[in-house]
């Protein structure tokens, strides 16, 4: 077993000096060479496990689905090394999320993952973090996110009030629907108390014309008993 001391340096290595040299937004098909747009696809899948061609995932349609990535919420990064030169690619969509090759290569050596920069060099992690993860977390965090993003969120809620009033429109219908029965039933009443009304008179009527043939059937009795 070796005793040499651990250095501070062996312990923390030194990460790399990089910085960001361009970016590439909006993202469009005629920009981006082969190998780019594999990496496209590429990402896509990491994202959301689909697989889709780099002029499908490029078409914008407003639309914004769940686990795949939008062209409005997409750039690309070209990372340069301290004499300029590009060293990494990475592709970053959907606010949080990314993915990170070697330029110029499908090679994966980094993922982004709610804000989070993902790699197993923690001397990349350091350097590459400063410009991929926490600097859009912050930007997320201060309200300086995508406008586009926000304009999504927007859309949400206004899908939420909607769905409220609909809601609102089937209670008052149900309320409606229940004040219609309530007057139905009242006039049903209202139509049995006539009907007994009716019935009621109606067997006055008859009561009083027996009672009226009854006294004519006593009289002509006292006239013949006069005779």
């Amino acid at each position: 077993m070796s005793n040499r001391a651990v250095t501070d340096t062996e312990a923390d290595p030194v990460a790399p000096s990089l910085a960001i040299g361009a970016i590439l937004e909006p993202v469009t098909l005629d920009a981006l060479d082969a190998t780019r747009r594999r990496q496209l696809e590429i990402s896509h899948r990491l994202y959301g496990g689909k697989e889709r061609p780099a002029a499908d995932i490029l078409i914008d349609d407003g639309e914004e689905r769940d686990e795949e990535i939008s062209p409005q919420f997409l750039e690309l990064r070209t990372i340069v090394d301290a004499d300029g030169a590009p060293v990494y690619d990475a592709w970053l969509y959907m606010v949080d999320s990314g993915t990170i090759f070697k330029t110029g290569t499908e090679e994966v050596i980094a993922e982004v993952i709610q804000f989070g920069l993902e790699t197993d060099d923690p001397a990349l992690e350091a350097a590459l973090d400063p410009l991929l993860g926490e600097r859009a977390k912050r930007a997320f965090l201060r309200g300086s996110a995508p406008a586009k993003k926000k304009k999504a969120a927007k859309k949400k809620v206004a899908k939420k009030k909607v769905v409220k009033k609909a809601a609102k429109k089937k209670v008052v219908k149900k309320a409606a629907k229940k004040k219609v029965v309530k007057k139905a039933a009242k006039k049903k009443v209202v139509k049995k108390a006539a009907k007994k009304k009716v019935v009621k008179k109606t067997a006055k009527k008859v009561a009083k014309k027996t009672a009226a043939k009854k006294k004519v059937v006593k009289k002509a009795g006292k006239k013949k008993v006069a005779k």
